[in-house]
């Protein structure tokens, strides 16, 4: 989250299901407007603005207002030259797919040149790990170290049960036009792993070793690192 919420403007811009929010260049006085913004299937949402992003005065602000009107993300209010990803302030998250975006500039006063920002998807859900990119894969090998991963880890089984990667497996399967597969998958259900024969158990070995090891206790700390 950190890296992609450092990214320039015109990058964000430039990314999958990318939103542009912008102001008339120079925005009216005594002005006020509202717009919904929503990415489906997103799980989180950056902010960040253009470097020509500007109100005259504090009474010239823009706010992110939770769509659902309880409060608001970020600062009460953005205005002046104070606007994520300007400055020092950082790029703003929404911890949801959707917002309300709220303009007002003041009667009095004069006018500046307004605001042109994006917003877009996070690329990576907030949870995402190693083992999430296992329990997605549709390599036949992947499902084979799955299934001896939970066998080893009731804490791994759990997760690939849970709700978080039931939501993970539906998100994937919009982004990648694939069917979503969404069968609970337990240590104790092996119809959900492709059959195929052991004649390429060396595959299996050359994608596991790095995460699995047979018949060692002494991997646990590979295993937290894989559910952390």
């Amino acid at each position: 989250d950190k890296e992609m919420s450092s990214i320039s403007f015109d990058a964000a811009l430039s990314l999958p299901d990318a939103v542009l929010i912008e102001s008339p260049h120079t925005y009216p006085r005594n002005s006020s407007w509202k717009r919904g913004i929503r990415v489906e299937g997103a799980t989180s949402l950056t902010v960040t603005f253009d470097q020509q992003t500007v109100t005259d005065k504090s009474d010239d602000c823009l706010k992110f207002v939770h769509s659902d009107g309880s409060g608001k993300w970020g600062a009460n209010q953005y205005d002046c030259k104070r606007f994520p990803g300007l400055a020092d302030e950082p790029a703003l998250i929404i911890d949801d797919d959707s917002f309300m975006l709220c303009f007002e500039s003041s009667k009095y006063g004069g006018v500046a040149w307004g605001y042109r920002g994006v917003v877009w998807p996070n690329l990576s859900p907030r949870g995402w790990c190693m083992w999430t990119d296992l329990l997605l894969s549709q390599n036949a090998a992947a499902k084979r170290l799955v299934e001896k991963l939970m066998r080893k880890s009731s804490k791994l089984a759990e997760y690939a049960s849970s709700k978080v990667m039931r939501n993970f497996r539906i998100v994937h399967a919009e982004r990648s036009n694939t069917p979503s597969d969404d069968r609970i998958y337990s240590n104790s259900d092996e119809s959900i792993f492709s059959e195929g024969d052991d004649n390429n158990s060396s595959d299996e070995s050359s994608f596991s070793d790095s995460y699995f090891s047979d018949g060692d206790d002494s991997n646990s700390s590979d295993e937290s690192n894989l559910s952390d």
